[in-house]
């Protein structure tokens, strides 16, 4: 039986226009916030939220979505 070449030029075709697609659909990654600056806007709604516990998991989300959200716009 003969050996079949995996590397053959129509595999490495299709390998090239999957990578090349795979490529073209992934989002980029979102930029980076340090954690100070995610702790100090938690903080800021903590505060406006009359320093009432028990959200603390839900502002350091929302503070880390809109810090990522700013440094995309190059807003800061």
């Amino acid at each position: 039986m003969p050996q079949t070449n995996s590397h053959s030029p129509s595999t490495k075709a299709r390998a090239a226009e999957r990578s090349a697609h795979t490529s073209s659909v992934m989002p980029t990654a979102a930029p980076s916030v340090s954690a100070e600056a995610v702790a100090g806007r938690a903080y800021e709604k903590f505060v406006a939220r009359g320093c009432s516990h028990g959200c603390d998991r839900e502002d350091w989300l929302a503070a880390e979505q809109e810090l990522v959200a700013e440094a995309g716009n190059g807003s800061h």
